[in-house]
């Protein structure tokens, strides 16, 4: 009994030191500006339905612009056609 219960605590040990390595992506990536300042990851999904964006980045230090990524050159380019839209009163 003794040998089963030191064999449960190693696994235990080593499941919290296996760490899965994340795996980097290549998106098609648009680099889109005109957004309201305090626009959201929700409101740019919103702006770009029916498609579904697979990576949004809002960076901290510069508002307006986002960086969407697409999985597929497809959807990419049928963001392109959003080009110079509104969203609101802002065109984009």
């Amino acid at each position: 009994m003794v040998a089963g219960s030191e064999e449960k605590d190693s696994q235990k040990a080593t499941k919290g030191l296996v760490k899965k390595e994340k795996v980097k992506t290549e998106y098609f990536t648009l680099k889109v500006r005109g957004f309201p300042c305090k626009s959201s990851k929700k409101d740019i999904r919103d702006f770009f339905a029916p498609l579904k964006p697979d990576s949004i980045r809002l960076p901290p230090k510069v508002k307006g612009i986002a960086y969407i990524g697409f999985s597929s050159k497809k959807e990419w380019k049928k963001a392109l056609d959003k080009h110079r839209s509104f969203y609101g009163s802002f065109r984009i």
